[in-house]
């Protein structure tokens, strides 16, 4: 061999160290500046109804709740107003499919989501639109879209998604008569796992069914 091919082959050699070298400088700066980007917090909260009762507008419309001294619910956090805080959240979409809806604290917290310009859309039971004390009349006067379909078949979720980033679901009803009287349980998750296979079911049936007439 040559010394020409010698010293070829070592500088073969070197520029192979060098471009490892500096290969794995740039993969481990890289893999430290990952390392700071902030994973997004999962937030999980579970609530059990029934509450004893119903407060006060007062207690609801207020972030520390109702300061009048006779107030019952003056030192506790009741689990219908922990519900609506989180839909108070809503800064851009509120996604609701929901069997039934009489919950007047709930309805009005809605309507006052779509004044603050969030863009809301609900899915109803067929039924149950029309039944005694529904706020869906009241949503169609405030222009909030409702989809439904006319079949045996009940829609019988009960689900809302808060800017496509925060779940509420369980057996929870939106009623009274599920705040104060029956045993229910809602979850609220920002778990993406969980939140996009809700978002894009309600995604599908609201493009499977029809707008409320």
């Amino acid at each position: 061999m040559s010394y020409f091919d010698l010293s070829n082959s070592k500088l073969k050699i070197l520029a192979a160290i060098t471009v490892t070298a500096v290969g794995s400088e740039i993969i481990y700066y890289a893999f430290k500046k990952l390392r700071r980007i902030p994973k997004a917090k999962v937030e999980n909260e579970v609530l059990f109804f029934p509450d004893k009762g119903i407060a006060c507008p007062a207690f609801f419309e207020k972030k520390s709740g109702c300061n009048q001294n006779m107030c019952s619910y003056i030192h506790e956090m009741t689990n219908l107003r922990r519900v609506i805080i989180r839909l108070r959240q809503a800064k851009k979409t509120l996604d609701v499919c929901i069997f039934i809806l009489t919950c007047q604290e709930i309805g009005q917290e809605i309507v006052n989501l779509k004044r603050n310009g969030v863009k809301i859309r609900v899915i109803v039971d067929y039924e149950m639109a029309n039944s005694t004390g529904s706020r869906i009349e009241l949503f169609r006067r405030h222009g909030i879209p409702i989809r439904t379909k006319k079949v045996l078949q009940l829609m019988h979720h009960k689900f809302a998604i808060i800017d496509g980033e925060c779940l509420i679901c369980g057996s929870f009803n939106w009623t009274m008569q599920a705040v104060t009287a029956n045993w229910e349980n809602v979850i609220i998750t920002s778990e993406p796992g969980i939140v996009q296979p809700f978002a894009s079911e309600f995604q599908r049936l609201w493009d499977e069914f029809s707008c409320l007439t």
